[in-house]
């Protein structure tokens, strides 16, 4: 049991299930009162949940909640794994890759630091090809840091698009009946003037070769 808040929408108490590893992630609600909320499952093999409780002395027992790994192979297979994500230090930076029909790929933290590279190679299955979907995009609007998208296995494939700034990118595909494509993150190493940015956030998907 979460107390419920003064206004009654879960100012006061509560318990938020956020989706990933990082507190920016999906969050999947806020969750107070006496009500026992619904199941909840991640898209990915990590999950955050967060328990707030406000400055008001109360009696409450607050919460219980268990969790369990699941294995569904009816759904689409998400390609979430440690060895994926861009992070400072990673020594997998160069070679991050994503199997499946479906997946994330993001910038690290909060606020990305100077001086990262980061690439990703996405393999749909057969048959298919890529389509990636741009969520969040906050990068140096001076271009020095960017993010560009190409056709095939490796960097030396067709650049489909180099993106910088604030505005969203359209979505972004593989070309027709190639199932792989390559993504590089730079941010410059520091600089004078260098204001932190919250990077980007990308989804893929499996989708028709046939498709336009």
């Amino acid at each position: 049991m979460v107390q419920d808040g003064i206004t009654g929408g879960c100012d006061a108490d509560y318990v938020e299930v956020v989706d990933g590893k990082y507190i920016d992630g999906e969050s999947e609600g806020k969750m107070c009162g006496f009500g026992t909320p619904d199941d909840i499952s991640s898209t990915g093999r990590n999950m955050m949940v967060l328990f707030r409780s406000g400055p008001i002395r109360s009696s409450f027992m607050g919460f219980k909640a268990t969790f369990t790994a699941l294995h569904d192979p009816t759904t689409k297979t998400k390609a979430v794994n440690s060895s994926e994500l861009c992070y400072p230090d990673n020594v997998h930076n160069f070679d991050l890759r994503l199997t499946g029909s479906e997946g994330i790929l993001e910038s690290p933290l909060t606020y990305y630091p100077p001086g990262l590279l980061c690439e990703w190679l996405i393999t749909v299955p057969e048959g298919q090809r890529v389509e990636l979907i741009f969520e969040r995009f906050q990068l140096d609007p001076g271009c020095r840091d960017h993010v560009e998208v190409g056709d095939g296995m490796s960097l030396s494939g067709t650049s489909l698009g180099k993106y910088c700034g604030t505005t969203i990118p359209e979505n972004v595909r593989s070309s027709h009946r190639n199932r792989y494509m390559w993504v590089q993150f730079y941010s410059a190493t520091d600089y004078a003037g260098r204001k932190p940015h919250r990077g980007f956030k990308a989804t893929f998907k499996a989708v028709s070769s046939s498709g336009c």
